[in-house]
């Protein structure tokens, strides 16, 4: 699966995943229901465990969410792939990872760094 994927340029969440879900857009391939008391905002999560994703999606903390991604296995698109489409995205403020592995350190540390440029802090 992976060596089709990357012979036709094909991105791929997963596998063993719940998926993905931009809660702002509408859309998403997300294996869970999503509460209807899921509040949406500004938080994007990225977690390689689905049963993690569900527990803090489903926490009912009151905290917003934008983008909700289970990264699972990473066969193709791994935890950096999604930090950098993150980073970029202007209804995310925050980005809470959840990691078991990083795949890529240097390219992780990479898009830390990117965060960090990219950090607004209010005015007092």
């Amino acid at each position: 699966m992976r060596r089709v994927c990357l012979d036709y340029g094909i991105y791929f969440c997963g596998p063993n995943c719940v998926g993905y879900a931009n809660l702002q857009a509408g859309v998403g391939l997300y294996s869970a229901p999503i509460s209807p008391t899921l509040k949406k905002g500004t938080v994007s999560v990225i977690a390689q465990s689905g049963s993690v994703l569900l527990a803090i999606a489903n926490s009912n903390r009151g905290i917003g969410f934008n983008t909700l991604i289970s990264s699972g296995n990473e066969a193709v698109l791994d935890a950096c792939d999604y930090m950098e489409y993150l980073l970029e995205d202007s209804g995310t403020e925050v980005i809470l990872v959840f990691l078991e592995a990083i795949r890529r350190p240097e390219a992780f540390i990479r898009c830390c760094e990117r965060a960090r440029e990219l950090q607004n802090p209010s005015s007092p």
